[in-house]
């Protein structure tokens, strides 16, 4: 993977972060959101 790339630069520093604060993290990047594969709403996925 690329060392620059949103993944290396963003999101696992920030997994990382939640984690050391002890909150519970979870990969949901090929999540299933419901029947239609998005929120209740019809929109994106929660973010929590």
């Amino acid at each position: 993977m690329n060392d620059f790339s949103k993944d290396m630069l963003v999101e696992q520093p920030t997994i990382e972060l939640f984690s050391e604060l002890e909150y519970e993290t979870a990969n949901c990047f090929r999540g299933n959101w419901g029947k239609l594969g998005v929120g209740e709403t019809g929109g994106h996925p929660p973010v929590v």
